[in-house]
Order: structure tokens, then C-alpha cells, then sequence
């Protein structure tokens, strides 16, 4: 009896991919899931609802996550990251590279 993954399975062995720096096309994560390439779009959508993922068409596209991105940890979104910023042009001293280092500790680099 062969033991079928899980669509949950599936989408954290995608995204476990993606964060080992592999760049993947749908096509080809549909050959490696044995699922159609339907599958693996709506996999992507429902991932990026809570992941980095982004996509890109054409001669090198496909389907990817920032460089250095890893699932389970911490970041700073997009509003919080901008906030720092200006408050760390304010800040001087110790207090300016504590907030330069959590800047570089959680935002992340796209």
C-alpha cells in the first residue's frame, strides 16, 4: 500500500525546497509531488499567505524565497522594518547600534 503525502506534507516539503536556496519551476514541483501543476499554484498561493514566496515568469522564472529566508523564524514585516529605520536616524550612540543590529538580526534582506 503506498502512503500518500498530505497536501500539509507536501506544502512544508515545497517551502523546505524553496529555503535551501532552490529556485523551482510549478512544472517541475508537479513531476517531483506527482500532483498537477494546479496543485502546486494552489499550493503556492495558500504558502505565500504566511511565507516570502515570489514568482517570476519567463527564461530563468520560478518560484522562490529571498535569499538567506528561513520558515519558522522571526522577521520584520515591511511596516515594522520602515519604522526602525527612521527611528534608528534619530537614535545615536549605543541605542543607534542596538537598533542597527536588530535592523540586521530580523529584517529581511529582498
Amino acid at each position: 500500500m503506498e502512503c500518500k503525502m498530505t497536501p500539509s506534507d507536501r506544502r512544508d516539503a515545497i517551502l523546505d525546497m524553496l529555503c535551501r536556496n532552490e529556485q523551482v519551476t510549478a512544472v517541475n514541483l508537479a513531476f517531483h509531488f506527482s500532483v498537477s501543476r494546479g496543485t502546486i499554484m494552489r499550493d503556492i498561493e495558500i504558502l505565500t499567505a504566511s511565507h516570502p514566496i515570489e514568482t517570476s515568469r519567463g527564461n530563468g522564472g520560478g518560484i522562490y524565497v529571498p535569499y538567506g529566508y528561513t520558515a519558522g523564524r522571526k522577521y520584520l514585516n515591511a511596516e515594522q522594518k520602515k519604522t526602525l529605520e527612521v527611528l534608528s536616524g534619530q537614535l545615536t550612540g549605543k541605542e543607534g547600534l542596538i537598533l542597527e543590529s536588530i535592523l540586521r538580526d530580523f529584517a529581511l534582506k529582498y
